[in-house]
């Protein structure tokens, strides 16, 4: 979860976006006239309900982009941690931000660099940014335990869901994500599939997804182990 905090006495509004994580932003009337300057009327009348939709040109505006490395090794295999690298490019313009990560779910988590933020520090399970100029962006390394064992030989990763939203709206998002394995493990299939808005390649011991989308994604990879019998 990340959550954004303002001082008392301020009005505001509830912003929830979901990545690989859920954020949670309370925004002044100011910050969200920066974030939307056409008009926050206007921009809610006219956004997604939450269905997904993949969008083949680009917005007009630089949206947030959420990037992220992840890399399978043989020791994900027994107990699914796998390595992450993980960017948040084009931040909203918010005075406090936090990004909480499941207690259970994440290990080893480092802050590699940050740009346009007043502050940021690690926090057990937690990120916090402070004064978040227009264009801040932060990337992060962890493990984080995201591989699932499907019976036999067959693994499926799986990440989501991917959001931004902002009241009961749903905005433009662009994602990207490169995923690597051990030589012993062949992907098999990948969802989404590759159409107008999003370009998936698949190869046997990488993959890579790239593209705009408003609504909620989920992300999922099956493989297979070579060891095993019934690997294609």
């Amino acid at each position: 979860m990340i959550s954004a905090f303002q001082s008392a006495g301020q009005q505001s509004m509830s912003q929830i976006f979901c990545y690989i994580v859920l954020l949670t932003l309370s925004l002044s009337a100011g910050a969200s006239d920066d974030i939307f300057p056409e008009g926050l009327e206007a921009r809610v009348a006219r956004v997604s309900d939450g269905e997904l939709r993949f969008l083949e040109s680009p917005p007009q505006a630089p949206v947030h982009y959420h990037y992220n490395e992840i890399e399978i090794t043989e020791s994900s295999l027994i107990h699914g941690w796998v390595r992450l690298r993980q960017c948040h490019y084009n931040l909203d313009p918010v005075p406090e931000l936090e990004i909480v990560y499941s207690p259970e779910r994440i290990r080893d988590l480092k802050i590699l660099s940050a740009d346009k933020v007043g502050e940021s520090r690690v926090s057990g399970p937690k990120i916090q940014i402070s004064e978040i100029a227009r264009g801040g962006q932060i990337c992060i390394s962890a493990e984080s335990r995201a591989l699932r064992r499907q019976g036999g030989n067959r693994y499926m990763l799986q990440n989501g869901p991917y959001m931004r939203r902002f009241l009961d709206g749903y905005y433009p998002m662009q994602i990207s994500m490169h995923l690597s394995l051990p030589e012993t493990i062949r992907l098999m299939e990948a969802e989404p599939k590759s159409q107008p808005g999003m370009e998936v390649d698949i190869r046997e011991q990488s993959a890579s997804l790239k593209g705009w989308f408003e609504g909620i994604l989920y992300t999922r990879f099956w493989m297979c182990s070579l060891t095993g019998p019934d690997c294609p």
